[in-house]
């Protein structure tokens, strides 16, 4: 359950009242000076007025470029949240690798209908 955690490679933050109490949680993942966020948390019920989302995301950009995080990476989706950071957009890269002999056709056909609608 834990794997990732003692490398670094999966980053977990909160912000907490108290020692218990969970306002906003952030999951993502680090892979050297890079980091992508996963999943993003809050009890809107009772602290939407002061955004914690917002909050845990940039105290959690401001660790981890503290770290040597150069790279971050709002994954995909365009909330309006994400646009208080000002992130530079840019492209998908869309990698299909076959692993079988089934995968190598449908890849093949794929390819094809790609190239028919050119």
């Amino acid at each position: 359950m834990a794997r990732g955690l003692a490398d670094g490679s999966v980053v977990v933050s909160a912000l907490l009242i108290g020692e218990a109490t969970l306002v906003a949680g952030l999951i993502g993942i680090r892979a050297g000076d890079t980091y992508a966020m996963v999943r993003l948390g809050q009890d809107i019920e009772n602290w939407s007025h002061c955004s914690p989302g917002k909050l845990v995301i940039e105290r959690t950009l401001h660790a981890l470029r503290g770290d040597g995080v150069t790279v971050f990476d709002f994954t995909t989706g365009d909330y309006t949240y994400k646009q208080s950071f000002q992130p530079e957009r840019c492209g998908l890269f869309d990698l299909t690798y076959p692993l079988s002999l089934r995968g190598q056709g449908h890849l093949a056909a794929r390819r094809a209908f790609a190239v028919g609608k050119a």
